[in-house]
């Protein structure tokens, strides 16, 4: 005889209740890790054949404007409005910046000020970093040119004394036509821009840049970008949409150092789990495809006993890989998202031995309340 339960129910039910929820949890847990464990195999995998095959350049198929070789940059503007420039070959968002954005970016570097100073640390500085907005670095784009500076006259204005700023657009600018350092359908810089980003944030943290100028192009994966994907959805009229067709796909391209391969991030997700993998995932595209996916902050293993917080947006984190040439972790902080950073920044700085905060995004995104949300000031 089946021995019942209190409730009635035998033992054997019992046992087939456990092993179907268990079984359901199971496959809840493998759906939800699909994404990030697919993204992992397929990467390292890419690791092994980058290994395997002395990381040949395959810059060969592309040119300095991520264009076929021999096809320079169209003058053909397919459209425009107060909110885009489209070219037969490019998607670029013009320059708008916020309203007061001085007096937020104030207040936020204060907040980040106060924050130090509580915790004992109010000696640390704390570094903007303009990313560059493409539409500034074009040739017959002089209000968004005029926009861009004086936007950041004000953002400097506003943080004199309490705030470094460094502005690259001019050093990345300088480099159009020679190296692809911005994507044509996305608003971020590519890797190799970020690379001379990051020699100019160097200059002004008084420390040596790592010498990647000799390094080879690779590549890997052709997409759209955000800008191209948003216009389409949100602006494109049938017509336009019909002229973009065939534009050429930005291209996924970094430079080469043997460190990369071999550099991991530990996320710590909005949801409380935690995740490694490697600071670029190869096997995404574009900004996304550096620290990407959704969370708080996450920490990046580097070289030294230094620590750095990066507060960033995705243009932002492309710093990340060469900053882990300098230093020994690198803390990105999701900016646009990390509530809890105010409350956890003590505790940041004292577990990684942070020597330096740098707040990076998209220069026409500084000051921007709505955008930067980890650092506003309630």
């Amino acid at each position: 005889m089946i021995q019942q339960s209190l409730e009635g129910e035998s033992d054997l039910g019992k046992q087939e209740r456990f092993w179907i929820g268990f079984g359901l949890c199971t496959v809840f847990i493998l759906v939800s890790l699909l994404h990030y464990g697919v993204s992992s195999i397929r990467d390292e995998v890419t690791k092994a054949q980058l290994k395997a095959e002395g990381a040949a350049p395959e810059e060969d198929t592309f040119n300095e404007y991520g264009l076929p070789k021999g096809q320079t940059l169209s003058e053909k503007v397919l459209y425009e409005s107060e909110k885009y420039r489209v070219y037969s070959d490019r998607v670029l968002k013009r320059y708008l910046a916020v309203r007061n954005a001085g007096e937020n970016i104030a207040a936020q570097v204060n907040g980040i000020r106060s924050g130090l100073s509580k915790a004992g640390f109010s000696d640390i500085p704390v570094t903007i970093v303009a990313v560059p907005v493409r539409i500034t670095c074009e040739n017959d784009s002089q209000t968004d040119i005029t926009a861009y500076k004086a936007h950041m006259k004000q953002v400097k204005n506003a943080v004199s004394g309490t705030a470094f700023v460094c502005d690259p657009q001019n050093s990345i600018s300088s480099l159009i036509g020679e190296k692809y350092v911005f994507y044509r359908t996305d608003e971020s810089w590519t890797l190799i821009g970020a690379y001379y980003g990051y020699k100019e944030l160097c200059k002004e943290l008084g420390i040596g840049a790592k010498d990647l100028d000799a390094a080879p192009v690779m590549n890997q994966n052709d997409f759209y970008g955000n800008e191209y994907m948003m216009f389409s959805q949100q602006e494109a009229t049938r017509q336009v949409k019909n002229k973009m067709t065939g534009m050429t796909e930005d291209i996924f391209v970094w430079l080469h150092s043997d460190t990369f391969l071999d550099r991991e991030i530990q996320y710590d997700f909005t949801e409380g789990t935690e995740i490694r993998r490697p600071v670029i995932l190869y096997s995404v595209m574009g900004s996304s495809s550096v620290v990407g996916g959704s969370f708080d902050y996450a920490l990046c293993d580097g070289n030294g006993s230094d620590g750095i917080i990066l507060i960033a947006d995705s243009a932002g984190t492309m710093l990340a890989p060469y900053l882990c040439e300098n230093f020994g972790r690198v803390c990105v902080v999701n900016i646009t998202g990390y509530g809890g950073f105010y409350k956890d920044l003590g505790r940041l700085v004292r577990e990684n031995n942070i020597k330096h905060i740098v707040i990076a995004q998209l220069a026409d995104r500084i000051g921007d309340r709505a955008y930067s949300k980890a650092i506003n000031v309630k």
